[in-house]
């Protein structure tokens, strides 16, 4: 998964399709291992975003996929965080 909330996927297309049918104001959250965040990976025009990650360190983490004006986590909450942070 990268920053811009894509993932590089088998070539199938089956997670862009169940993506596909979610409203673009639905929080869309995938959870991850420590490191499968990373910069950018190669995108087709077909690619359907998520809007954030959770992962063990670092909890919920907000990407850049977020539509404008749509309804999301606020960075001050705790939501997903699970050290205390």
């Amino acid at each position: 998964m990268d920053r811009r909330g894509l993932r590089l996927g088998r070539g199938g297309g089956s997670y862009d399709r169940a993506l596909a049918r979610v409203p673009a104001s639905a929080l869309t959250v995938v959870p991850l291992h420590d490191g499968e965040l990373v910069e950018a990976l190669p995108a087709e025009p077909h690619d359907r975003p998520v809007r954030a990650v959770v992962t063990p360190a670092d909890g919920l983490v907000t990407l850049d996929a977020a539509p404008e004006g749509a309804a999301g986590v606020a960075p001050h909450t705790s939501a997903g965080r699970t050290r205390g942070r």
